[in-house]
Formats: C-alpha cells, sequence, structure tokens
C-alpha cells in the first residue's frame, strides 16, 4: 500500500516539476516502460489541468478595453521571440527539463490558441523526455 500511495504522489508531482518527479522515481524501480507511461501521463494531467484552469480564469476575469497604448514590455519580447525562433514545440520541449510544466503550458497555450496542438507537442516532449531520462538511468544501473 505505500509503494501504490508513494507512485500515486510522483505522478501528481510531474504534472508541475517533471525532471524532480523523474528523480523521485527512479529509486522505486518499476521499469522502464512502467515508468515511461507513469510520467507521460502525469506531465499530459498538469498540462490538460493547467489549460482549463487558465480557460476558467480567463472567463471569470472581467477584461476591461484598453484605454492606453500597450507597451511592448519585456516579457512579450520574450514570447515573439520564442515564437519566432522555436514556435510551440520547442516551448513543448525546453518545458519537462528547464521550464516548469505550468509556466510551460501557459508560454505555450500563450504562443498558440488551439489547445490541442499544445497538448499534442506537449504530449510528445514528456514522452521524448521520459525516454531520454529513463533510458539513460536504466543503461547506467544495468
Amino acid at each position: 500500500m505505500g509503494k501504490i500511495l508513494i507512485v500515486f504522489l510522483i505522478f501528481l508531482l510531474s504534472g508541475f516539476k517533471f525532471l524532480a518527479a523523474s528523480i523521485a522515481l527512479m529509486p522505486l524501480r518499476l521499469g522502464f516502460i512502467p515508468s515511461v507511461l507513469l510520467m507521460t501521463a502525469g506531465g499530459m494531467l498538469g498540462t490538460i489541468t493547467f489549460t482549463f484552469a487558465r480557460m476558467a480564469l480567463k472567463v471569470f476575469m472581467p477584461t476591461k478595453p484598453l484605454k492606453y497604448k500597450r507597451k511592448f514590455t519585456r516579457f512579450n519580447k520574450m514570447i515573439v521571440f520564442f515564437k519566432v525562433k522555436f514556435g510551440v514545440f520547442g516551448i513543448a520541449l525546453l518545458t519537462p527539463i528547464l521550464l516548469q510544466v505550468p509556466v510551460g503550458t501557459l508560454i505555450a497555450l500563450h504562443i498558440e490558441s488551439n489547445k490541442y496542438k499544445v497538448w499534442a507537442n506537449m504530449l510528445l516532449s514528456y514522452f521524448l523526455w521520459a525516454l531520454v531520462t529513463f533510458g539513460i538511468y536504466y543503461f547506467i544501473t544495468r
């Protein structure tokens, strides 16, 4: 029962901190395929949760008409740079390792309004990074 609870908590953690959850899952030695699938599913749970949380915030937050000219801030410059240079897949590729799941999801949704494209890119990214991290781990500890 204790191991199931730990695996469930790591599954939930992977929806927020993918790399930290991967490292926490390694000592349990569940096997290569279950580890990859668990981390991919947890990351996607976080991505879908933050997508719907963003949509709910947009519904409940009133939008005010702009009375001033919008400033081109550092954040906007960064978004434009990533959109031009990398696109949604670049953001998705950086999310599990460098960015955190909520931050990467929100930036990707800011760049791409189609949530299904964001989900597909994030799914591929989580799967690839889980393959890489657990592949290296199981290759080294063999």
